[in-house]
């Protein structure tokens, strides 16, 4: 649930009441920022679809002029009694009279009854039931607020947030018999509640007592945000309102974005809390109103073992359940998941009669298991395990937002990371902007902008066709299943395939298509589907290979790549590649700036062999075949002038991978026109320099690989690329 148009924060009144959940929140209805706060209403059936209803409360009494703020809800003889903070200014500031001057104001909790939880009287229904505070000792004259209410027997229980001097946060407990006349009985403060206590809720699961609440000044680096959401095992006592916390005060959510939560049961019975999801920035669309702030999904809280678990609601599973092919987040168009089940999607818009029209704020989930030293990047929002803590970096979301945390981390977890990720709908831009390859170009190929690859979202392929000169243990006898797919995220200046990688030669095909090609490659004896230059299109791949698999595509499958890879790219590859041809060019730097534009290239090209290595183990061979199961064959080109850095690479694959590796050290470098004028790579390698590369492999002990003998520096040992085998023969897509 988001703002439906400029300010909202708190959740308020959340309850299930007469067959719908309701939630109220504090609402500004004039401008994106912070005001004098009403109530905003929405209801739902299933805590995932929402319907905005407008205005429920607003200021109309002298002693709630200056704001509607936080409160609860309680169903009583049907009918819905809410209670909230009232404020009025003592001094307003003559330049903003939203805001008080100098944070003169004071506060009392008051009620306000409806008959059916949609219609309210402002100005006939109000009543004040806690006047305002003038004994220090019980609480607070200006921050005393946020009353949360709940019925335990034929009693009624008051939590209300509060300080002393400012300094020292406390919860303070009131007592009623009919939840209209209030007592003061008692009050707690524990380390943990920062200086001021805002939100205070407690309630019982399976028998233990839970408390959270939201210290104000939690944290105290300068940085926003300062106050934070926290829970703890708590005891309770009913007969005089004796409070204390059991263990430590912990956050609620380490993202610390998540504020002022608020919790209630479903038609269920289960515990459920929904929160306040801060947003650094005003989400600002042509033709919308500007708006700010969300509600987090819904959690049901459960406690095990000891520990207080917020776990995403079963509805929003139940909404989530229908697979997203990733190659439809990269069609060339919007994204669009299909529910056919759930015409309605969670954006607050007109029902969609066609699932398949989804409107653009549709959500998406993502599951996967976060090994240590993996990392993920969703949008630029960076999540990586680092020595058994999941931290989280949002840096490149907000470039240049100052004054902001923009790094977090959790506790270390103890074993195993699996993460189960929900990204809004509010996200498609930056899940549109590409950063598949480390060049992280974020074009928005899904809007036929080109990356640095020099393609658009819409597959392109050149070839598609037996291949006989690929490494004896990939070509055999029958030749390989090769895909030459257009365009490239390295660009090497001396590109052998230049034709394809930049000059745009090649056929545009549907992902339905090249699932269909990999089965014509089979049927016509291949012995493996190999991908050239696949990087770019790893989602749609994933997607065909999906459709070919449940056709009867059973062959080993190839990434034949330039070794420039990152490693969420490579991650997503995890069970559906069974051999990597990865190109190792440089260790230099400078040269791989000079040559490639891309002086990371050495950095990406270790962590992608690493990976890769990890997914695949040490090499398997069909020794009956003579071909190659599964593992890694690293590739060397020789470049003319340039022996030392092939030493360097050689003597690097070698300690480090040993003989988990195939090495494949190639001598077939061509002059291409462009570099006719080079220096160094307007000529062929000589037999000399070709000679010390291997005698050098050889001497060190490299004892599995390949070398190239004879003449394979000609042009014509590089395919037509002539869009044999894109198109079917006749009909098809």
């Amino acid at each position: 649930l988001r703002a439906p148009g400029n300010w909202m924060n708190d959740p308020n009144g959340f309850i299930y009441f007469q067959g719908k959940y309701h939630l109220f929140y504090q609402y500004f209805p004039y401008a994106p920022v912070w005001g004098t706060m009403h109530w905003g209403h929405a209801v739902s059936e299933d805590l995932v679809h929402w319907e905005h209803l407008g205005t429920a409360l607003f200021p109309t009494k002298a002693y709630d002029q200056n704001g509607v703020f936080s409160g609860s809800g309680l169903e009583k003889d049907g009918k819905l009694y809410l209670y909230y903070s009232a404020v009025k200014y003592l001094e307003t500031d003559e330049e903003n009279i939203h805001v008080a001057y100098q944070d003169r104001y004071e506060t009392s909790q008051v009620i306000i009854v409806s008959e059916d939880g949609y219609h309210f009287d402002n100005w006939k229904d109000k009543r004040r039931i806690v006047p305002v505070i003038s004994d220090k000792e019980i609480g607070d004259r200006t921050h005393t607020r946020d009353p949360k209410v709940w019925r335990d027997g034929d009693t009624y229980y008051m939590a209300l947030g509060s300080t002393y001097e400012e300094q020292k946060g406390r919860v303070l407990f009131y007592r009623s018999k009919d939840a209209n006349e209030w007592e003061y009985v008692n009050q707690c403060r524990a380390e943990g509640f920062g200086r001021i206590l805002e939100c205070p809720d407690l309630f019982q699961v399976s028998g233990s007592y839970v408390f959270i609440g939201s210290p104000m000044y939690a944290t105290e680096d300068g940085l926003e945000y300062a106050h934070h959401a926290m829970c703890a095992l708590a005891k309770f006592r009913s007969l005089d309102c004796e409070m204390g916390l059991l263990s430590k005060s912990r956050l609620v959510d380490y993202g610390m974005d998540l504020y002022a939560p608020q919790t209630n049961v479903d038609k269920e019975g289960r515990r459920v809390m929904i929160g306040w999801m801060r947003m650094p920035e005003a989400v600002v669309k042509e033709g919308e109103e500007p708006w700010i702030g969300m509600m987090s999904l819904p959690r049901v809280v459960e406690v095990v073992d000891g520990h207080i678990y917020f776990r995403v609601h079963p509805e929003v599973d139940r909404y989530f359940e229908d697979e997203v092919p990733l190659g439809e987040l990269y069609d060339g168009k919007r994204a669009v998941i299909k529910r056919p089940a759930l015409r309605r999607p969670v954006c607050g818009r007109e029902e969609q009669e066609d699932a398949g029209q989804a409107c653009d704020d549709v959500p998406y989930r993502l599951r996967t298991e976060l090994w240590e030293g993996g990392e993920l990047n969703i949008g630029g929002y960076r999540l990586w395990r680092e020595g058994d803590i999941v931290k989280a970096d949002r840096s490149q979301v907000y470039r240049g937002l100052t004054g902001y945390r923009l790094t977090g981390s959790t506790p270390k977890l103890g074993g195993r990371c699996e993460l189960d990720i929900f990204i809004d709908g509010n996200l498609e831009k930056c899940m549109s902007e590409c950063i598949l390859c480390p060049r992280m170009c974020r074009a928005h190929r899904m809007a036929q902008e080109t990356g640095f690859c020099r393609e658009t979202a819409g597959l392109v392929v050149a070839r598609a066709a037996l291949h006989m000169w690929e490494e004896e243990c990939i070509s055999g006898e029958n030749g390989s299943g090769t895909v030459f797919f257009s365009g490239c995220s390295l660009g090497c200046i001396y590109c052998q395939n230049q034709n394809i990688s930049r000059a745009k030669a090649g056929k545009a095909i549907t992902v339905g298509r090249l699932a269909e090609i990999f089965l014509e490659l089979q049927a016509q004896g291949a012995n493996n589907i190999n991908l050239v230059t696949p990087t770019h299109y790893v989602p749609q791949i994933i997607d065909a290979l999906e459709l070919a698999k449940k056709d009867g595509l059973r062959l080993p499958v190839v990434y034949n790549t330039s070794g420039y890879e990152r490693v969420e790219t490579l991650g997503m590859l995890r069970g559906y590649v069974d051999i990597y041809l990865p190109d190792f060019k440089y260790l230099e730097e400078e040269l791989a700036r000079e040559y490639s534009y891309a002086p990371d290239y050495p950095a990406y090209a270790k962590s992608a062999l690493k990976e890769m290595v990890s997914q695949t183990g040490e090499f398997r061979m069909d020794e009956e075949a003579g071909l190659l199961k599964r593992g890694v064959v690293v590739r060397h080109l020789v470049l003319p002038g340039k022996v030392k850095n092939s030493k360097e690479v050689i003597r690097y694959l070698h300690e480090t991978y040993g003989n988990r590796i195939l090495i494949s050290i190639l001598n077939q470098y061509t002059p291409m026109p462009q570099v006719e004028n080079h220096p160094f790579l307007g000529r062929k390698v000589t037999k000399r320099e070709y000679g010390k590369v291997v005698d050098y492999a050889l001497d060190i002990g490299v004892e599995y690989g390949f070398i190239q003998e004879g003449g394979t520096a000609r042009q014509s040992f590089i395919p037509e690329f002539d869009g044999e085998g894109v198109l079917p023969k006749r009909g098809g897509n």
